[in-house]
């Protein structure tokens, strides 16, 4: 009799098993390049076995923030990048209310009910790139998942099984400008000069480096060392507090793979 309950008991959650829904998870990653907010939108499963299938995703911005064209073209407003043709018919966006997208994906009857896998968390896989202009770089894009929207809906490849709504990160911080990436090494003239006691040095690497940005007396003896560290393409600055150095002309130092360059500053007391 135990022997029957331990096995009813097994069928049972072999079946559970079976018939747990999908779960799908989604985020923004979001880039502000000269004027374009460039919105990456990634998705996940809790299973990593489930082919996506017919689709409509929907999400709300901040039109006083952010602006999308009312009718927007492939390729150049978005790009699908897994789940537009191949198995697919062509994937669109559009933008039926004014501060609404709508991302919508095809999966036929027709190709056997063959879709695209979806990563199991914590990996992601990228559903498509949208592009939006800054109108306000001051405001919040308040990027926004709409799971409870009529006309949202995620299906298995069987274009029928609802996937069930996970955890959908939503984006609400304000644009922030970032800076393009250097394409030259560059030390810049710290700021301000002369000064007393702190003062700011900027560089630039174009390239993954090891730098060291060092600070000489007028007779060449090192008095500190500001950067000691590889560091990643970018534009950089440190802070160099001269409060225990006396007034004179100081020479400070960047060494960068075969880089180098060098510049005088003065403390003043």
């Amino acid at each position: 009799m135990k022997l029957y309950k331990l096995r009813i008991l097994i069928l049972l959650l072999i079946f559970a098993c079976s018939v747990s829904p999908t779960t799908i998870n989604g985020r923004f990653n979001v880039n502000e390049v000269n004027g374009t907010k460039s919105v990456l939108l990634q998705i996940n499963t809790n299973t990593a076995t489930n082919e996506l299938g017919g689709t409509t995703i929907v999400f709300s911005f901040d039109t006083t923030s952010i602006s999308f064209p009312i009718n927007p073209v492939n390729n150049i407003d978005y790009t699908f990048l897994n789940f537009s043709e191949g198995n697919y018919s062509t994937a669109t966006v559009t933008r039926p209310m004014k501060n609404q997208i709508w991302l919508n994906i095809d999966l036929p009857y027709t190709n056997n009910n063959n879709g695209t896998i979806v990563a199991e968390d914590p990996e992601w896989t990228d559903l498509v790139t949208i592009n939006f202009s800054v109108i306000d770089p001051s405001r919040s894009a308040n990027l926004m998942w709409l799971t409870a929207s009529p006309f949202w809906g995620v299906y298995d490849s069987d274009n029928s099984t609802l996937w069930q709504d996970g955890d959908f990160e939503n984006y609400v911080t304000g644009v922030e400008t970032v800076a393009e990436s250097p394409t030259n090494f560059e030390l810049s003239q710290n700021y301000p000069n002369p000064f007393n006691p702190v003062t700011t040095i900027k560089y630039s690497i174009p390239d993954p480096e090891f730098v060291t940005l060092k600070v000489y007396d007028s007779l060449g003896q090192e008095v500190t060392l500001l950067v000691n560290e590889t560091k990643q393409a970018g534009n950089y600055e440190v802070e160099f507090n001269a409060s225990s150095l006396s007034s004179g002309i100081y020479i400070y130092k960047i060494t960068a793979g075969k880089f180098s360059g060098i510049k005088k500053l003065m403390v003043l007391k």
